[in-house]
């Protein structure tokens, strides 16, 4: 089913991947890249809120990986809440179990978030 959603995602079938990444989330709640790629299918669908859901579970489900920290660090931007962005930044950061690849990553993005850029939300 996830599998199903990025050829419907691909095709811009947002109805259809939706439907995928949650039948496959019913097969496997705990698989993050389905929430993940949900989160993206609601946030290009304008709703923004279950998207930052869909991006938060992501993150629950996989603790170490950046891309949903990310995720949910370019909506609070878009919507404004810089600091509640700086925050999910640095709780990530506090882990210490992730790649330096991903820490870097999020340090980057920290110092832009800090510096008040909002290219960062484009990023």
């Amino acid at each position: 089913h996830h599998n199903l959603g990025l050829v419907h995602e691909k095709t811009k079938n947002w109805s259809k991947a939706e439907e995928s990444y949650n039948a496959a989330l019913t097969i496997n709640p705990t698989f993050y890249s389905s929430y993940l790629r949900l989160g993206r299918v609601l946030e290009r669908t304008k709703r923004q809120v279950k998207a930052q859901q869909a991006f938060e579970e992501a993150a629950r489900y996989c603790p170490q990986c950046f891309e949903p920290v990310q995720a949910v660090v370019q909506l609070l931007l878009k919507t404004n809440q810089d600091q509640r962005a700086l925050t999910t930044i640095k709780d990530f950061l506090r882990q210490e179990h992730i790649s330096v690849n991903e820490r870097k990553l999020a340090e980057e993005l920290q110092t832009l978030v800090a510096l008040g850029n909002t290219a960062a939300s484009t990023r």
